[in-house]
């Protein structure tokens, strides 16, 4: 996967996030799956239809952005839109994925923005007049590129997350504030930030209801990153 290496610009972090949306984040999407536990590295869903690109056998992202690299956006570390989070980001990546899949088979994973690893994410979500996310309208699919994804032979698989129909969540037009949620038998997991019109920015939270040997139990919610995405790729 290739990717922007910004260390040698003299910029801020608002700025460097800035410059990443605007030359497009990496092109990834989600594969259809069922909403099962499978064997191996499968995780949940049962994405939606989309048309499917041949070259990286992946869902292409929705939007009205010109241009569906641009629809991607990326959850990554920031601990000054999180807070501190004492986690490091690979463990945060590994509780989450542990509701419908063994850890240990995740590989090493990078909360930078512009790494090779990372999280990828494509939502598409509809909002009424009075605000509210229309449901079975919204959509939500996340890739998890770890190592090992980046090491398999032929196409890059990436671990994936896929929600159909979202829970709930509120957009109110005059502040910019934005709120998601999107949940399965597995867990749930919730986007708040704001949208100045051009990208929407904020934190993900995310909280497990089960293990994947089936335990159930009650997670207490937990910050799995800031995320950051052109509004044009998630407004349907």
């Amino acid at each position: 996967m290739p990717y922007l290496n910004l260390n040698h610009l003299n910029v801020t972090p608002s700025r460097i996030l800035i410059l990443l949306l605007t030359v497009g984040f990496l092109m990834s999407g989600c594969v259809k799956r069922d909403d099962t536990p499978l064997l191996g590295r499968s995780a949940r869903g049962n994405g939606a239809i989309n048309s499917i690109d041949p070259m990286l056998g992946s869902l292409r992202p929705v939007g009205t952005c010109s241009d569906s690299s641009m629809a991607v956006g990326k959850i990554y570390d920031n601990p000054a839109i999180t807070g501190i989070v004492t986690a490091s980001f690979r463990d945060r990546v590994a509780l989450l994925v542990s509701a419908s899949m063994d850890p240990a088979q995740l590989g090493t994973i990078s909360g930078a923005a512009n790494d090779p690893t990372g999280i990828d994410f494509s939502a598409t979500l509809k909002f009424g007049q009075d605000g509210k996310l229309i449901s079975d309208q919204s959509t939500l699919h996340i890739s998890i590129f770890d190592s090992v994804a980046l090491q398999s032979s032929g196409a890059t698989i990436p671990i994936r997350l896929d929600f159909p129909v979202a829970d709930s969540g509120n957009f109110d037009k005059a502040t910019g504030t934005i709120s998601f949620l999107f949940k399965d038998r597995f867990g749930e997991i919730n986007f708040t930030g704001t949208s100045d019109g051009s990208l929407v920015t904020g934190v993900v939270n995310f909280k497990n209801y089960q293990s994947y040997t089936g335990t159930i139990f009650n997670q207490i919610p937990a910050v799995l990153g800031a995320f950051a995405v052109r509004a044009c790729g998630i407004f349907n």
